[in-house]
């Protein structure tokens, strides 16, 4: 059975099937075979610094100018465009929800994300955290893409009360945000 907090399986495994090719391509020079998270990341930001690299990406799949292996279904190439979408920011994880793990902007704005094969709460259970993270549509879903540092918040106190006011309100509002 699926956790709600979490893409189910055959979906996180879908996304790594499209992530990993998307990291490679990023650097085809320097090929990812075993990266650590800072090469990734490294690599996922030149895709979405730039997101159009997405399209490059699939028109070189389609037409196998580039050494990629793979073939994409008209279902992955409207999940890799939309991921042009993307949110990259810095963002406070306020909460953990049997739903999702409830994400709050700079701005204030609440998103509501689902882990991609582990929910959010079991990579960081304590609350309020600091991260840089990439928030992506996963079809009618919020996901990220899995790599974001965490930053321990020095007084979490301080911004916990403000989170959870924040967080109610988008939820009694309903302007939680769930996908983009």
């Amino acid at each position: 059975m699926a956790k709600k907090n979490m893409l189910p399986p055959k979906d996180g495994s879908h996304f790594f099937e499209l992530f990993l090719p998307l990291l490679a391509y990023a650097d085809l020079e320097h090929p990812l075979i075993f990266g650590d998270a800072s090469d990734m990341m490294q690599r996922a930001a030149v895709i979405w610094d730039n997101p159009a690299r997405i399209d490059d990406f699939i028109d070189d799949v389609d037409h196998k100018k580039s050494k990629m292996r793979i073939t994409l279904t008209d279902e992955d190439r409207e999940i890799l465009r939309s991921w042009k979408r993307c949110r990259r920011d810095v963002y406070y994880l306020a909460s953990h929800r049997l739903n999702g793990a409830l994400i709050v902007s700079q701005k204030d704005q609440v998103y509501r994300v689902l882990g991609l094969q582990s929910s959010l709460q079991e990579l960081m259970p304590k609350t309020p955290i600091m991260l840089m993270a990439t928030l992506l549509p996963w079809k009618d879903k919020l996901i990220t893409d899995g790599l974001f540092m965490p930053v321990p918040i020095l007084h979490p106190d301080d911004i916990q009360k403000h989170l959870q006011e924040v967080c109610q309100q988008a939820l009694d509002q309903g302007t939680v945000i769930t996908t983009i």
